[in-house]
């Protein structure tokens, strides 16, 4: 509540700058946290105090985070436009690293729409992008989506080439908290593939990963993942254990 509170009295105050920076540095809590209504609010201020201060580069970020926070809400339209909005500004400024970031977003909010076909293409810039700056970081992130995209499109088999791509960044990095997303998503895809064992194995390793990371709300959903995995392969008690957990 204070920091929502400092943000909406730094625009009352009209401390723009103070305002942007505020809206910046608490995305990541309250992203971990699912703190959605607070994010939107902060992320708006920040948007309203980029405007206010005629800096593009700024708008562009303050975008991208609203384009974020729009997303968690579930307002994947909305999201969409933002970071459409946000690109397009990147685009002119010829910032190429950050416009891969956008794209990335943007095909985030694509996918929660259901549109594959664009969020791929998205997706896929994005990966050129960040191959061609060397940003290893950022091509582990967006192999990790494309990955969770062809499950949702019914490819596994491209699923799993991509996120095996991305588990193997993710660990040259050590990366605790991306190794968990890259096995998290690799969870499904062995599982669509009916290589249960497998799904199993990755299943336990991410919650568990989640769970050494602090982010219980991604420890929960590969929990609820785990649980039908389990229960698919004949495991209901321990499926019935897992879900109990994932309740917790």
């Amino acid at each position: 509540p204070n920091l929502v509170a400092a943000t909406n009295a730094a625009i009352n105050l009209r401390k723009w700058q103070l305002a942007f920076d505020l809206s910046v540095r608490v995305v990541e809590y309250l992203s971990w946290r699912h703190y959605e209504d607070e994010w939107l609010s902060i992320a708006t201020a920040g948007l309203q105090a980029t405007r206010a201060l005629g800096d593009r580069e700024k708008e562009a970020c303050a975008l991208n985070n609203l384009g974020l926070a729009l997303h968690a809400a579930g307002r994947q339209s909305d999201a969409a436009t933002a970071h459409q909005d946000a690109a397009d500004i990147y685009g002119r400024l010829n910032d190429r690293r950050r416009l891969g970031m956008v794209l990335h977003n943007l095909g985030m909010a694509l996918t929660g729409q259901r549109r594959f076909d664009e969020a791929l293409g998205a997706y896929r810039q994005d990966l050129e992008i960040c191959r061609s700056a060397g940003d290893r970081y950022g091509e582990a992130v967006t192999l990790n989506s494309l990955t969770a995209c062809l499950s949702e499109m019914g490819r596994p088999k491209e699923a799993l080439v991509t996120g095996n791509d991305a588990l193997s960044v993710w660990r040259e990095l050590g990366d605790m908290h991306g190794e968990a997303q890259a096995l998290n998503s690799l969870c499904s895809c062995l599982a669509e593939a009916g290589k249960l064992d497998d799904a199993i194995a990755a299943g336990r390793r991410s919650a568990t990963l989640f769970h050494e990371a602090g982010d219980h709300y991604q420890e929960a959903k590969a929990l609820v993942t785990l649980s039908a995995i389990l229960y698919q392969a004949g495991h209901h008690d321990e499926s019935l254990s897992v879900s109990e957990a994932a309740v917790t």
